[in-house]
C-alpha cells in the first residue's frame, strides 16, 4: 500500500492542511496513525528511521500552495506510471531515446483529439490519459537529466 493509500484510507483529502499550521491537530493524529502501523511507533524504530519516515510523510502532505489542478494532474500521471508498473521504468533510459517516446505520445494525443467521438465523455478521458502520458515522458526527461534533483 502506498504512502497516499494510507493517507486516503483514513479519510479526508490526503494532502489537505499543514502539520505546522494551528488548528491542524488532526493531521498529526493521520501521521501518527500511519507510523504506529508501520510499526513506527514509540517502542519502535531508531530517531533516525522515524524522523526519516516522518520527513517523507510531511513532504506528501505538504501540497497546500500546489494548485488544485496541479494536484489532480499529477495523480493522473501517477495513476498511468501505476499502469505501467510491469515494464523496466526509466532511470537508466537515454533522454533521447526519451524525447522520441514523448513525440510518440504526443501524436498519440493528437489522434485521440482528432478522432470523432461516438463516445464523448469516454473520449475526453482518453484525452486526459493520454495527455498525462506525455507529461510523464517530460517528467521522465527531466528526471534523467537531473532536473528533479535527488529522487528516491
Amino acid at each position: 500500500m502506498t504512502l497516499y493509500d494510507e493517507i486516503n484510507a483514513l479519510g479526508g483529502e490526503p494532502f489537505a492542511g499543514d502539520l505546522r499550521s494551528a488548528g491542524r491537530m488532526e493531521n498529526l493524529d493521520t501521521v501518527l496513525a500511519i507510523l504506529d502501523r508501520r510499526g513506527l511507533g514509540p517502542d519502535g524504530p531508531t530517531d533516525d528511521q522515524l524522523r526519516q519516515e516522518t520527513d517523507d510523510i510531511l513532504a506528501s502532505l505538504d501540497w497546500q500552495e500546489v494548485r488544485p489542478e496541479v494536484r489532480a494532474f499529477a495523480l493522473l500521471m501517477e495513476k498511468q506510471l501505476k499502469a505501467n508498473d510491469h515494464k523496466s521504468g526509466w532511470k537508466d533510459d537515454d533522454p533521447k531515446a526519451l524525447i522520441g517516446r514523448l513525440i510518440d505520445e504526443t501524436h498519440e494525443l493528437i489522434d485521440v483529439a482528432n478522432t470523432p467521438a461516438t463516445r464523448p465523455r469516454a473520449a475526453l478521458k482518453r484525452m486526459g490519459q493520454e495527455a498525462a502520458d506525455v507529461a510523464n515522458f517530460a517528467m521522465m526527461i527531466a528526471d534523467v537529466c537531473g532536473a528533479l534533483g535527488e529522487t528516491k
